[in-house]
């Protein structure tokens, strides 16, 4: 949350242009078993609680799409660096 914070007010209130050539990590760390927890909790309340669904299954829709507009950026970024070789 914070860095989505910092990221609007460094872009929209500050102006300031971050360099495109840095890379992002992605931390695996506290990421996957946050996901590992909602997809246990998730499907194991389902029974209980069939309302649970819907709301996970647009988590991991929106996680999806995150993930995916990662990766394509990533690979945009390898194949302009492989050209410039």
């Amino acid at each position: 949350m914070y860095n989505l914070v910092y990221n609007f007010f460094s872009k929209c209130i500050f102006c300031c242009q971050q360099s495109t050539e840095y890379v992002y990590s992605f931390p695996y760390h506290t990421e996957v078993p946050k996901v590992l927890l909602f997809i246990l909790l998730g499907f194991t309340f389902a029974i209980m609680a069939p309302l649970i669904l819907p709301f996970l299954l647009v988590y991991f829709c929106l996680g999806y799409l995150v993930y995916r507009n990662q990766v394509r950026a990533l690979f945009k970024k390898v194949v302009l660096i492989s050209l410039d070789l």
